[in-house]
């Protein structure tokens, strides 16, 4: 679902990138994201489009029931027609062709509830609360919603990171890049990109998300919601900015050292276990910066796959990149010293 962006005030000015609070994003065409589709509410059908059958009526005459069509009256019906249509079903047309006041005593028993809507006279306004057929048919589809900046994480060597709330998909992570002139442009950068291969470094992301890594969301990463794109009908059409958004989930233990337990030593170890085994994905940026505490869950979720590559575990070349990617994990997460990982 496309949406505006906002800032929480005195959040503004944070970041690298200096992006205008009115912002519009919408979902990048190449993304394999495809948001769920929202219902849409409608007026109910008329009994034209209806494929269900008519209950019975206590009318003498059904929709259903075959009649004279030569005897209907074509033209457009008031209430006054409709009165004298139901009345003559009843009684005899000598009773409707005398004064109106000979039809007092069979209307005098008929009385208003309370809850009953005033009776309207023909060419009165509709009131005021009356809905028009364009009031009864609703797509959010087409609507932006906003996501609100809350709150401004960190810096990273492509994205900025900010914390962002979004009215369906609740407490979520916003990366956004300056699509034009990414951080890191400097070719003698350890993490340079070229400003015409960021879309495909953010491309790449969106596919280990939504390919391989799709039955881990939620467990093992967090839940992915799309790569999307800033509105721009500039000479080229590209985009000025670019940005994903995926679940909150949690704090990173990085950037720097720290220190794990046994016991969340082997919650490390479990998620890359997972996330090699099971996602088939070799990660290739190990750092503490990547792994996420969830005090929900009680466990490590990874995030960061820009570098990442889909393995082939039928293949000798590929397990072995995982075996070392799992080396690596034990050696900078659990400081095992390499005779020891080797045993």
């Amino acid at each position: 679902m496309a949406f505006e962006l906002q800032y929480r005030p005195g959040q503004e000015r944070r970041g690298r990138q200096r992006i205008r609070t009115g912002t519009k994003f919408t979902l990048h065409p190449d993304s394999a994201f495809r948001p769920a589709s929202v219902s849409t509410i409608s007026s109910p059908p008329t009994l034209a489009q209806s494929d269900k059958t008519s209950m019975p009526s206590t009318l003498p005459i059904t929709p259903l029931d075959p009649i004279d069509t030569s005897q209907i009256d074509s033209t457009s019906v008031t209430p006054s027609k409709l009165q004298e249509r139901l009345l003559t079903t009843q009684f005899n047309q000598s009773q409707l062709r005398g004064p109106s006041h000979s039809l007092s005593p069979l209307l005098e028993d008929i009385k208003l509830t309370e809850h009953s809507p005033p009776l309207r006279s023909e060419g009165d306004p509709p009131p005021s609360n009356a809905r028009s057929p364009a009031q009864y048919t609703t797509s959010l589809e087409s609507q932006f919603v906003p996501l609100v900046l809350e709150e401004y994480l960190a810096s990273g060597s492509l994205w900025d990171f900010w914390i962002a709330q979004h009215p369906i998909y609740g407490k979520v992570v916003l990366k956004i890049v300056y699509a034009a002139e990414p951080p890191g442009m400097d070719p003698n950068y350890d993490n340079f990109v070229d400003p015409f291969d960021v879309i495909n470094h953010a491309l790449k992301e969106d596919d280990n998300y939504m390919r391989t890594l799709k039955d881990l969301q939620g467990t093992i990463v967090p839940r992915y919601y799309g790569l999307w794109e800033s509105e721009y009908t500039g000479p080229l059409h590209e985009s000025l900015y670019l940005a994903m958004i995926m679940e909150y989930a949690g704090e990173s233990l990085g950037p720097g050292y720290f220190e794990a337990n046994k016991e969340w030593e082997t919650k490390i170890y479990d998620a890359y276990k997972t996330l090699h085994l099971q996602g088939s994905l070799l990660q290739r940026d190990l750092n503490s910066s990547r792994l996420l505490y969830d005090k929900s869950l009680n466990s490590i979720r990874i995030v960061g796959f820009r570098y990442a590559l889909p393995v082939d575990l039928k293949i000798d070349s590929d397990v072995f990149l995982l075996v070392w990617e799992a080396y690596y994990v034990r050696i900078n997460c659990g400081h095992y010293q390499l005779e020891e990982v080797v045993r």
